[in-house]
């Protein structure tokens, strides 16, 4: 006798498929009904069946053959909706089956029970997120996407959640015709899937009035203010307390300044509120009085900056955060909510005011609860995230007497067999060798894709001669190079370049360091010192001069007896080009001067055509085609910066004359100072060839095919470096610092305090970070180790984690 109708799912045994059954499946699947088929019998008569292939394509349709055992049962067995009516077949067909029953387990538990998910590396944990929304969608009829919240990481991983929901309803309207898919895709836009930071907006908005907060506020950047509060602060110290000041007279402000919003943001990253900040801290005591000039300044850029924040009605991002902890003493949500379902994805990267957030919602609307992450994968620590979030929820919801399902995934469907088995030999080392980095047996990442030919595993090498062979190789292959820092990418960066390999990696901030606008500033500064030699030299050898002129040339015309250089410069096709545009400036708009060189020099084809011509000459023994694609979206770059500059500088000085000194001036402030502006980039299709660099933490939540980590030497644990730990209990918060600030330290005692604590979690920390960058590459990962049979004292840097776990391939 069949079951009661499926709503979501159907899984069916039989010893038997014949056209008859699949035309029942096919029914089922046009009905928006997936169906997982298990059989005895032989399926390689409809592998080639078109309209099978189809539903199988677009996820409606998995089958699975069974081997012979003489305690199945005789009868078909149907399991409707992840209700399992006979467990003892169900354990055979996940255990002889490449069934995912992890997947297939969290998709259909039950609607009122709170689940908490581990989910490994490359284990598809966005998908089950969007499957179990479909599975609450058709089996709770009444429910709409408004009444459930989703929480993401970041702006670009919400983004993509609401894609792959999109792109996977579009699947079923695809399949079954049914009109409600296309309602649902409209519905979906009431979907709340955001960063904690923009839902904390929102909700405060609607719940914060209780706080203080208005109904309507909005969020800004205060970092000039923060500047300018402490600059007028630390005069007033000098003036008030001139004998301890007389320790900091000689450093240079800007100096000071950065190092008390250096400290400033340590703290508003590990979600302290202003008002803690500012009458909580102890700093301890240092040789100088440092510590009492800090404390001075940070309490009173709190005040100063709570004020400009009330007067304006505008708050920082990290302020949404950090005020949540204010709403522990209120409780008045009714009506103010309809939210049936909370789901947080990458829950290891939230902190304990936000664990505390969440739990206190969970009083206050009484939901179901979904979290998904990876304690391996917490790398955030820095901006306050707490690895332990997982463990801090679990106990918060034991001592509310509630239930809580863990389960986990750890079939891997991003990178081969190969690579993912020597990989885990390395993690389950380290478990063993790092107190605090948890990846035991049952962690243990299971492979899904088999072995191809282009999987070289995990390979070691020792020398940058052998990573320039390496990625010759690897060029237009979907290649990263993976390091810890920003500053590390611009070496990257560098050493390609001068090595003629196509690499690209997006720093923050850069747009006013780019090519174009370099070339740019140089071409201004020789407009305003046209009698400055050195000038007009570096504006000839810029892709806005004729580049005739050699350093050879120079110093074999040497002559200390007359301007020797004026002679060479005069003599260059380019000179009287650019007296002409002098005269032009007495005549015309700036503007339209700047818009004339541009138009006649075009420096994006020459700055392009140079570049081609320098990547022959240093890795001849590339492939053209490559520098040629290389050559058109470098100078497609170059033009896109440039447009974007003179926009930049239209609006700028839109309301006033704009001069060359005016811009001269505002591009050396920007090139200096700026922190923000991106670069523009050529559309993805035309970089497609390069080798990608970004750090570890840019690179979380995205894949490779090949992964390349070039340094491994850099020391955890730096002495030499500024560094700021924290220690907070109830009515206290502990601050240990070592500031470098004008080449002098300065020390509390608080550091080797908190320090002897803090060791083993930034060794775990660096532990994760380089598990995540390890777990990116599909098919292969390339690592420089640095005299790889060297002996280790301990775990100091990512070399002594690569040398436990066995020995790999080493290549010289």
């Amino acid at each position: 006798m069949e079951q009661n109708q499926p709503k979501h799912s159907f899984v069916l045994f039989t010893h038997r498929v014949d056209h008859k059954m699949f035309n029942r499946l096919l029914d089922y699947n046009k009905q928006g009904i997936k169906v997982y088929l298990f059989t005895t019998d032989s399926l390689e008569h409809y592998e080639t069946d078109a309209v099978l292939e189809e539903a199988r394509k677009y996820g409606f349709l998995y089958w699975h053959e069974i081997p012979i055992h003489e305690a199945l049962p005789k009868n078909k067995v149907e399991f409707v909706d992840g209700q399992i009516t006979d467990p003892q077949l169900y354990d055979y067909l996940c255990q002889k089956s490449s069934f995912n029953h992890e997947q297939y387990s969290i998709e259909h538990e039950r609607s009122d029970n709170h689940l908490m998910i581990s989910a490994g590396a490359g284990t598809g944990k966005t998908t089950i997120m969007i499957n179990r929304l479909l599975f609450l969608k058709h089996t709770m009829p009444a429910l709409s996407f408004a009444n459930i919240i989703m929480i993401t990481f970041t702006n670009e991983a919400a983004v993509q959640m609401r894609q792959r929901l999109t792109s996977l309803l579009m699947n079923y309207y695809y399949i079954t015709k049914n009109r409600r898919y296309l309602e649902w895709i409209e519905e979906a836009q009431r979907l709340q899937i955001s960063t904690v930071h923009s839902f904390a907006k929102k909700f405060l908005q609607t719940a914060g009035q209780e706080l203080g907060f208005p109904s309507s506020f909005s969020v800004r950047s205060f970092r000039f203010d923060k500047k300018h509060i402490i600059q007028k602060w630390i005069n007033e110290f000098a003036r008030l307390y001139p004998d301890q000041f007389q320790h900091f007279a000689f450093i240079p402000q800007y100096h000071l300044v950065n190092a008390v919003i250096f400290v400033n943001t340590v703290l508003e990253n590990r979600s302290i509120s202003a008002d803690k900040i500012a009458n909580q801290l102890d700093l301890g005591h240092d040789k100088k009085p440092f510590s009492v000039l800090l404390k001075y300044l940070l309490y009173h850029l709190q005040q100063d900056l709570n004020q400009i924040k009330k007067e304006e009605n505008k708050w920082e991002m990290s302020d949404l955060v950090r005020e949540l902890e204010r709403l522990k003493g209120t409780s008045n949500l009714q009506g103010k909510f309809d939210t049936l379902y909370l789901m947080v994805d990458e829950f290891q990267d939230t902190d304990i005011v936000q664990v505390r957030f969440v739990l206190w919602l969970l009083d206050q609307l009484n939901f179901s609860l979904f979290v998904v992450g990876d304690e391996k994968q917490s790398i955030y620590r820095f901006r306050g995230a707490d690895y332990t979030a997982f463990r801090q929820l679990e106990e918060g919801i034991k001592v509310r007497d509630q239930k809580l399902i863990k389960k986990s995934l750890i079939k891997n469907y991003r990178t081969t067999a190969k690579l993912l088995n020597q990989l885990n030999r390395l993690f389950e080392q380290w478990d063993k060798d790092v107190s605090k980095f948890h990846c035991s047996g049952s962690d243990r990442l299971e492979p899904v894709i088999t072995e191809t030919e282009s999987s070289n595993g995990l390979d070691k090498f020792i020398t940058w001669a052998k990573l320039k062979e390496i990625l010759n190789k690897l060029i237009d292959q979907e290649t990263a190079i993976l390091v810890r820092s920003n500053n590390d990418v611009q070496k990257v960066i560098l050493w390609c370049d001068k090595n003629g390999i196509p690499c690209e990696g997006a720093v923050k901030g850069e747009f006013y360091r780019t090519p174009a606008v370099r070339d740019f500033f140089i071409m201004l500064q020789c407009l305003i010192n046209p009698r400055e030699e050195s000038y007009f030299f570096a504006l000839h050898r810029s892709p806005y001069g004729a580049n005739t002129l050699s350093n050879y040339q120079i110093l074999h015309s040497f002559n200390q007896e007359k301007r020797f250089l004026q002679e060479l410069l005069q003599s260059q096709p380019d000179w009287q080009k650019w007296q002409d545009y002098q005269y032009m400036l007495a005549k015309c708009p700036v503007l339209k001067v700047i818009n004339t060189i541009i138009k006649e020099a075009n420096p994006a084809e020459v700055f392009a055509r140079r570049k081609l011509k320098k990547m022959q000459v240093s890795n001849p023994e590339q492939d053209y085609s490559f520098y040629e694609k290389e050559a058109e979206a470098l100078k497609l770059e170059y033009q896109l910066n440039l447009d974007y500059l003179i926009f930049l500088l239209q609006k700028t000085f839109s309301d006033t004359v704009m001069t060359l000194n005016g811009i001269e001036k505002f591009l050396r402030v920007h090139i200096q100072t700026d922190d923000e502006e991106l670069p523009q980039t050529a559309p993805r299709e035309k970089r497609s060839h390069r080798i990608k660099c970004m750090t570890v933490h840019k690179a979380k939540g995205l894949e490779f095919n090949h992964v390349i980590i070039p340094t491994t030497d850099h020391q955890f644990l730096h002495p030499a470096h500024s560094q700021v730990l924290v220690s907070e209990d109830d009515d206290k918060i502990k601050v240990g610092y070592q500031l470098v600030v004008h080449k002098i330290t300065f020390k509390n005692d608080h550091l080797s305090e908190i320090y002897s604590s803090e060791k083993s979690e930034i060794i775990a920390e660096e532990t994760r970070l380089l598990y995540v960058a390890m777990t990116r590459a599909r098919k292969s990962l390339y690592i420089k180790v640095p005299d790889p049979n060297a002996q280790s004292r301990g775990i100091r840097a990512w070399r002594d984690l690569l040398k436990k776990g066995g020995s790999h391939n080493v290549q010289s």
